[in-house]
């Protein structure tokens, strides 16, 4: 919900009647609590892959993930990314 002193709009009652399917986390804050805001597009990444609006395998993205990334920072994305694909799990 935004809400400001002069707007107050319930967003998510919108989008959801707009829209066939529709799925509201706080990317934001599943990454702070990781302790790393930069995460939040693995948490989005992995939002998307639970909720199929990605035509990839996620075994195949956590391959990357851990070629592309040292071992440490490799950890805290695959984490970013698991805790995206359980946040969509819980929002449905």
């Amino acid at each position: 919900m935004i809400t400001l002193p002069f707007l107050r709009y319930d967003w998510e009652e919108t989008i959801k009647s707009l829209s066939k399917v529709a799925w509201f986390i706080d990317a934001a804050a599943i990454a702070s609590e990781l302790g790393a805001p930069i995460v939040v597009n693995i948490v989005m990444m992995g939002a998307l892959l639970g909720a199929a609006q990605l035509p990839l395998d996620v075994d195949d993205i956590e391959v990357e993930i851990r070629e592309a990334f040292p071992p440490e920072a490799a950890d805290l994305n695959l984490k970013a990314l698991k805790r995206g694909i359980d946040a969509v799990a819980t929002a449905t």
